[in-house]
């Protein structure tokens, strides 16, 4: 964007990120119009308008609702004046029914999560495309709990099904605008520490607000057209101040391999793990049955705030596990083995097999593995093995480096 002052919409903004996302568009020197249901309940966001006179505007604004759309971009041409576009729309309105639970679902709440999270959004660029200027960016705040190949278990659904659909309306969007120059992109802001994200979130929502602008002031066209046409997912952890595109919906560097856990038995090897696939874009695989359940706190607390960042899948069995992976090699890392973890060549779909941490694999399981593709690690005389989440480590990592550390920073 150029050096003049730019005028930025964010809706939802009368508490938490919206909130922090006003303030920090004010001291960088925007025009900023605020947009949320119920302006004379906001007392924080009426509060920025008394310090910043004729620079932040408050406006109703209900995105689930077309009367108040209509309304919104009916009022919005006055508040904007002669000539003036929107540089920046930050679609941040958003809810998360809580409770949810399968056999009890409401229909009427999961019509409103996506009425509200997806329909609202897309309805709204619609409604305001004539008023955003030629270049504009519009953010669509998501999350990774919209992303379908990372779904792991059940819960949240009406929020997570909304989201995933939001991720949709941001590919159709970004076509519709294209040809203007306008990049619509889905951002996903961390974890934060709003109402919804509770007060155990890692993010602030200062840090998050203030990586979300770095992320969208970064944003090129010509580069960005392509990642948001295909409904990109960018974390922005405000902490980092840096985007990370997650490979939420097949957008970003492809997973590279795949590593099978066969009935782990010590959270934290299995939370390193987590962090490990996080930081590698490899798929980790739990083979029941595990030694922990997925909520441990030994395992959340080795996995740190990485967990929503790796795919990770719960099979029943590890038969279960091949026919999902279907793997066109399988390596098993064992002390049995012959060939050392880094003589063969490793593909980005070759998957690799891990035994217990007491037991290792079982001879069953490992006479299924060819012998040329039993992998062992060199080691000092006397010893027997390596702590499973190291072994998991220097394997994944060759594997990585042979390949050309595809997706790394």
């Amino acid at each position: 964007m150029d050096m003049r002052i730019r005028t930025s919409l964010v809706t939802g903004a009368n508490r938490g990120l919206g909130l922090a996302l006003v303030r920090h568009l004010l001291e960088r020197g925007d025009h900023v119009i605020a947009a949320c249901r119920v302006p004379g309940r906001a007392t924080a966001l009426n509060g920025l308008a008394g310090e910043h006179p004729g620079r932040l505007h408050v406006l109703p604004l209900d995105v689930a609702d077309a009367r108040s759309r209509s309304a919104f971009a009916g009022e919005l041409p006055l508040v904007l004046g002669e000539g003036r576009r929107i540089d920046l729309l930050f679609n941040n309105a958003g809810v998360l029914h809580a409770g949810e639970r399968f056999g009890t679902l409401d229909e009427e709440r999961l019509a409103h999560s996506l009425r509200v999270n997806a329909l609202g959004p897309l309805l709204l660029v619609q409604a305001l495309a004539p008023l955003l200027a030629d270049g504009a960016r519009v953010a669509n705040l998501s999350s990774q709990l919209g992303s379908i190949a990372d779904c792991t278990r059940f819960g949240t659904p009406g929020y997570s099904i909304s989201k995933a659909a939001q991720n949709m309306a941001t590919v159709q969007l970004a076509h519709a605008l294209a040809e203007r120059g306008i990049v619509v992109v889905a951002l996903h802001p961390g974890w934060v520490q709003t109402d919804m994200g509770g007060g155990q979130a890692t993010e602030t929502v200062d840090a998050s607000a203030a990586g979300l602008l770095h992320v969208v002031d970064g944003l090129d066209a010509p580069a960005t057209a392509a990642a948001s046409s295909t409904g990109a997912v960018a974390h922005c952890p405000g902490r980092r101040a840096r985007a990370r595109i997650l490979p939420a919906l097949a957008a970003g560097p492809p997973a590279m391999i795949d590593l099978i856990l066969y009935q782990p038995e010590i959270p934290p090897n299995t939370g390193n793990a987590i962090r490990l696939c996080a930081n590698t874009g490899a798929r980790l695989h739990l083979v029941r049955p595990l030694g922990f359940d997925m909520d441990d706190r030994q395992l959340r607390r080795a996995g740190l705030d990485y967990h929503e960042y790796a795919r990770v899948v719960v099979h029943d069995s590890l038969e279960a596990a091949l026919v999902a992976i279907a793997p066109p090699r399988l390596f098993a890392l064992s002390a049995r083995g012959q060939v050392r973890y880094d003589a063969p060549r490793y593909r980005a779909d070759d998957a690799f097999l891990f035994g217990r941490e007491t037991a290792g694999l079982p001879g069953d399981v490992l006479a299924g593995v060819p012998e040329a593709h039993r992998l062992a690690l060199p080691m000092r005389p006397g010893n027997r093995s390596l702590n499973l989440s190291n072994a998991v480590a220097v394997l994944a990592y060759e594997a990585w480096r042979q390949l050309g550390f595809p997706g790394a920073a």
